[in-house]
Parts: C-alpha cells; structure tokens; sequence
C-alpha cells in the first residue's frame, strides 16, 4: 500500500502549498515508533478556524471556491482507515496548519513460523482486470485510477464519454467507471451505449449524490452499481472480483 501512502502525501502537500502565500512555508516530517509510522504535512498559511476544521475531512467540503471538488483530504482519510491508521488535523486562524497521518506498522513474523509454500500458479488475489475510467474532473479522475491501479488492475482513463465509449470500442475492458454529470454524453448516456456494445460489461456510476440516483439506476438497468465518491475500493471489490475477464490475443 505504499503508492496509496505516496499518493496520500502528496494530496496534503499540494492542499499545504495552496494554503500559503508566496514566503510561505511548508513542513514534512516523518517519524516512527516501535508500532506505528508517523507522517506531519505542517504549513504557515492562514489555519482554519474550528468549525472548518471539524467538516474539512468530509466529502465534498471545501473552501477554494467551485473548482474545487473538496475531494482530496476525504480521499487521504478513506485511505488511511482502511489501512488501520488516523489522520488528525492542528490548525488554528493565523497559525496554519499540520496534518499528520499515524499508520500501524506490521510485525514481520519468525523466519520458522511459516513453513516453505510451493510456487503458486496464480497470486491469492482477484486477478488484474482491465477497468475503463470515464471522468471529466481530472483530479477525480487521477485519484480513481490511482486507487484501482494500486490494486493491480490494469487502468485506462477518458476524459469525455464520448472518448470513452470510443476506447470501449476499440478495446473492450472489463469494467467500466463514469461519472454521472458530464458535459454532452452523461453517465447514463455511457452506459447505455457500452450496454449496447458488450451487455455482459459491469458498469458503475460514479456520483456525488445519495439513494435517488440508486432508485434511478435500478429502474433505467444499464448500470450494475451507483458508487459515491470518493471512491470505496471495498464497495465494488465483489464487482470487479465477478467481472469476467476477455481473451486477448
């Protein structure tokens, strides 16, 4: 999981960078203890005041104005709970502020405790799927691929729908992700035409919004499952786990 961690550090180094002015300064330390890894973004900006502070890992919360998704410190937390750590948040108006990611660190078993295993002629996991993302945010889009890409699977991406369903065509993926608000061809629209082309081809919505949108899904049937982002890796797991995979030459 380290390109989750790298990918984690580098949200809050960029959301650090953001937060202060031109002689501003950002901090990154780096710690351990005998069971825990510890890593502090700190910066000099403008700090928060304690009601941003207690919504800032929320989905969708921000304060840069409407370019911002409000994504990316809520990504860095899903990703550390399911790695077993914490993410805490210091700040105060004026001060800056540090964030620090706490990650359990494993034991390393006895070299005797496991006995020899022979070759395995498969890994013990879901074999590598070839998944198509379809995103008109790039920023949403990279975190999504970044996340499924650290899973092992083999990750294109389309920054329309029509781009995508143009890539679905020319070579047919296994999975597919959109986004349901885009601009000319909606989620729908996508997977209504990849429905047409492979019927058989999991897809999932990617929306910001709640149950209404799963009540449409299940009444349009083009799509397999509505996932909220941020994405869940484990929400889909058994989706992508059941997709079957297509010979290629």
């Amino acid at each position: 999981m380290v390109g989750n961690e790298n990918s984690d550090r580098g949200r809050l180094v960029h959301n650090a960078i953001d937060a202060v002015s031109a002689r501003g300064l950002v901090t990154v330390k780096t710690w351990a203890t005998a069971d825990r890894a510890y890593c502090s973004v700190g910066d000099t900006g403008a700090g928060m005041s304690e009601e941003v502070r207690r919504q800032a890992l929320a989905p969708f919360f921000t304060t840069k104005g409407p370019k911002s998704q409000g994504l990316g410190l809520s990504m860095s937390y899903g990703t550390v709970q399911r790695l077993g750590g914490t993410l805490d948040i210091e700040s105060q108006p004026g001060s800056g502020t540090t964030v620090t990611i706490s990650l359990p660190i494993s034991a390393a078993a006895p070299a005797t405790a496991v006995a020899p295993s022979p070759p395995l002629t498969e890994p013990p996991c879901v074999s590598p799927r070839r998944i198509l993302v379809i995103d008109d945010d790039p920023d949403v889009r990279e975190t999504t691929v970044d996340l499924l890409a650290t899973e092992g699977h083999l990750v294109s991406q389309a920054a329309t729908g029509a781009e995508g369903v143009s890539m679905f065509r020319a070579d047919r993926h296994d999975v597919v992700f959109t986004d349901l608000g885009m601009p000319g061809m909606t989620g729908w629209d996508v997977a209504e035409a990849i429905k047409a082309l492979e019927p058989a081809t999991p897809i999932v919505l990617l929306t910001g919004w709640g149950d209404e949108i799963v009540q449409a899904a299940r009444q349009r049937g083009s799509v397999d499952q509505v996932a909220v982002k941020p994405l869940d890796l484990a929400a889909v797991a058994p989706l992508i786990a059941a997709a079957p995979m297509r010979q290629r030459g």
